[in-house]
């Protein structure tokens, strides 16, 4: 399951998306995440108008894997 899931998200491209959201938006990105740089969060909530970036601690992807979520 793990593998099936970083594979979709390795697949996934929003590109074509991001610049039409237009709705208050908050990017949640763990500083840590050894599947998905912390860049890459940096990059999605720039490209969203307004957009509000929060580093999150941790290194893990999922939600509900760290005690940053509890």
């Amino acid at each position: 399951m793990a593998a099936a899931l970083l594979t979709l998200a390795y697949e996934m491209d929003v590109a074509g998306f991001v610049d039409r959201v237009s709705v208050s938006t908050l990017v949640l990105h763990r500083k840590g995440d050894r599947a998905v740089a912390f860049e890459h969060g940096r990059a999605m909530a720039a490209r969203i108008a307004g957009a509000t970036l929060v580093p999150l601690e941790g290194t893990r992807t999922l939600p509900g894997t760290e005690t940053a979520w509890r």
